[in-house]
């Protein structure tokens, strides 16, 4: 949990508001890139016959050589995990006032 303090404490109220509009609209963004990188990532599992996480795996033990696509794909594994850890970030905030 991630906890975000208020101060004065009778701005509590307007301030989670704001806030939780903003990370709301963020998650709204968030959530919209993870469903395009998804499905590109599909589109390499198809390909390839294999899961996102055995490619890079193998990708990253140097067991597959550097085509164009496995550099793409890779690129694109690691902007899904970076979308993945934002979005569980956000998720984990508590607004507290003291």
């Amino acid at each position: 949990m991630i906890q975000v303090v208020i101060q004065p404490k009778d701005k509590l109220p307007l301030v989670h508001s704001l806030l939780s509009d903003a990370i709301q609209n963020q998650l709204q963004r968030l959530n919209l890139s993870l469903e395009r990188t998804g499905q590109i990532l599909k589109e390499f599992e198809t390909q390839y016959a294999m899961t996102s996480d055995e490619f890079f795996r193998l990708y990253q033990n140097g067991k597959l050589d550097d085509r164009d696509n496995f550099i793409d794909w890779a690129g694109e594994y690691q902007i899904f995990q970076s979308l993945q850890d934002q979005v569980r970030c956000l998720e984990e905030i508590e607004f507290v006032g003291r």
